[in-house]
């Protein structure tokens, strides 16, 4: 049996320990809730930039959608024209040599739609790449605050059981 002062000597330092985790505690949380916060102002920061992205998307969806079907009517027209040519050449209208100056000329044109085609594509392309980047940021956020909410939840279930060592049950 141990004298009533070694008992109140490891319960003394008992206290003092618990005390320390408890300041410890209380210092995590108080991190882990200013992380929290930094990560929702940073959310918050990504919503405009989110906001404007769609408005950019929309608006260059739209100029995109437009190019492509004012490529596609010249490429048709461009075909309809290299039609019309064949059948004049065909009929004796126009002789080899016209035809065939008139479809280098054709070509030319059909190239130059076609790079502005490519030049489209890579616009949507890019596009669709700062778009993803934006949203992949957005989640990455949104992880992090939710990594940092189970922390948070973990160690105040942990300080709970600590307050009862220190002071007791807590009554409900």
């Amino acid at each position: 049996m141990l004298p009533n002062e070694c008992i109140r000597g490891i319960f003394e330092i008992l206290s003092q320990f618990i005390s320390a985790v408890t300041f410890e505690i209380y210092n995590r949380v108080a991190a882990i809730e200013t992380a929290i916060d930094n990560l929702n102002n940073e959310l918050s920061l990504l919503v405009p930039r989110i906001t404007a992205l769609e408005i950019e998307v929309d608006v260059q969806t739209r100029d995109f959608s437009q190019q492509r079907t004012n490529i596609e009517r010249e490429t048709d027209i461009l075909f309809e024209e290299i039609a019309h040519i064949q059948d004049l050449y065909a009929f004796g209208t126009i002789s080899r040599p016209e035809l065939e100056e008139f479809v280098r000329g054709k070509m030319v044109e059909l190239n130059s739609i076609r790079e502005r085609k490519e030049r489209l594509m890579e616009g949507v392309a890019a596009l669709d790449a700062k778009s993803k980047l934006v949203i992949n940021e957005y989640k990455d956020v949104s992880k992090r605050v939710r990594v940092e909410n189970a922390k948070l939840a973990e160690l105040r279930s942990f300080l709970l059981v600590v307050n009862e060592l220190r002071h007791g049950p807590i009554d409900s």
